[in-house]
């Protein structure tokens, strides 16, 4: 994601949920980002014990996709 490093997602990061529908199995991560369409989502990670929440547009997510 463009939104990367301490304020966005860093690896070991583990997903908690996506616009308030909680993440069971690693392919929820894409179903939800796909519903959202164009709308901005909510991403909420569990990083060192702690809940951080990222924002991400579809401008974000498609630029990611392309690289």
């Amino acid at each position: 994601f463009e939104l990367t490093g301490e304020h966005g997602l860093m690896v070991g990061d583990r997903f908690v949920s996506i616009d308030d529908e909680r993440i069971r199995l690693s392919s929820d991560v894409t179903m939800f980002l796909s519903r959202a369409g164009g709308d901005p989502v909510d991403i909420v990670v569990e990083r060192d014990g702690r809940l951080l929440i990222c924002k991400l547009s579809e401008e974000q997510r498609i630029k990611d996709f392309k690289k």
